[in-house]
């Protein structure tokens, strides 16, 4: 019997045709006074790449070229764990049903 994956979500749909980190870095960019060209400068990214995502057709930017970004203007990107939310106990409970 092949092992079954846990599946969290099948799909993630946007509010609006583009992901919302493309609106988080459109207002850093806005905090923090910075244009375009000097973005791609301190980032490393192209600056088409970055005027493809706020005034283009680009729907889903990769999470590397984000994070320069971010990283470039100071911010940075964590993953912090929901409290009460334990994945163990849930899969031992999915496999004591089964």
């Amino acid at each position: 019997m092949a092992a079954k994956r846990l599946q969290l979500y099948k799909a993630y749909i946007f509010r609006g045709d583009k992901d919302p980190v493309i609106d988080k870095i459109h207002t850093m960019l806005d905090d923090e006074g910075i244009n375009y060209s000097d973005a791609a400068e301190i980032s490393g990214v192209g600056r088409s790449t970055i005027v493809q995502w706020i005034e283009g057709s680009t729907m889903r930017p990769k999470y590397c070229t984000i994070a320069a970004v971010a990283g470039a203007l100071g911010y940075e990107s964590t993953f912090v764990k929901k409290r009460g939310h334990n994945i163990v106990d849930l899969h031992a409970k999915k496999r004591k049903v089964a």
